[in-house]
């Protein structure tokens, strides 16, 4: 079940989506007026949010995907033979 822990800034103006790392440790937010996507820590016991002063300048962000890690595979050669 869900419940309110707190309510805390975005840290800019404007916050349009927000996204959750594949680990549960952090949320990103974009800020759509201010120009930023800011990170914020997810305290493990609580759920509440801490500001890590983490954040990025990029023009008017309205979603946030987060791309959880791979490992690089193999690119088959497409050449053609000679």
């Amino acid at each position: 079940q869900l419940s309110c822990v707190e309510i805390v800034s975005s840290q800019g103006k404007t916050p349009r989506h927000f996204s959750f790392d594949p680990s549960g440790n952090f949320m990103v937010v974009a800020n759509t007026d201010n120009d930023t996507l800011c990170v914020f820590a997810i305290h493990p016991l609580n759920g509440s949010l801490s500001y890590t002063g983490k954040s990025l300048k990029t023009p008017s962000p309205n979603y946030v995907l987060i791309v959880p890690e791979c490992e690089p595979t193999a690119v088959p050669d497409l050449r053609m033979a000679q």
